[in-house]
């Protein structure tokens, strides 16, 4: 008869890079800039990335990851958007602002719904003859004289 010693977690090797996890749950993760762990965790764990979670060493490594990234809000003030842009050349980044009216930021967020439901069909989240629909996107916050 053999003894067998406390069960441990098994864990899988994590498939994707900490930098590509942080990526992923980069906009849920930079609004609070002491982000633990475990939260991390959490939100790996919501968003589905793995089917095995990999061991908390790995979520400490995203951690890593998003504390580096500069992350600034898409609803930054166009006064404060200079301001920002200066931060950044500061460290030595090339920053070029392209502002466009809104018009413009109409064509690109139908170019934007476009591509997603391209990719929900490849991936098969949509059925293969589901068609395209302008109405169902969202402009309610894009005004003709605005700049974005």
């Amino acid at each position: 008869m053999s003894s067998t010693g406390p069960q441990t977690k098994s864990f899988c090797a994590p498939a994707y890079t900490p930098h590509q996890v942080a990526r992923a749950i980069l906009n849920e993760a930079a609004c609070d800039p002491n982000i633990s762990a475990k939260t991390i965790g959490a939100l790996v764990r919501a968003k589905q990335i793995y089917r095995r979670q990999p061991p908390d060493s790995h979520y400490r490594s995203v951690r890593k990851e998003i504390m580096r990234h500069f992350n600034a809000c898409r609803a930054v003030d166009m006064v404060g958007l200079e301001g920002y842009a200066e931060l950044f050349r500061k460290y030595g980044n090339t920053v070029r602002i392209y502002i466009i009216n809104g018009v413009q930021m109409n064509e690109q967020r139908v170019k934007a719904a476009q591509h997603i439901f391209k990719q929900c069909k490849k991936a098969k989240k949509l059925p293969s003859d589901a068609t395209f629909d302008r109405d169902v996107i969202d402009m309610t916050d894009i005004s003709d004289d605005g700049r974005y």
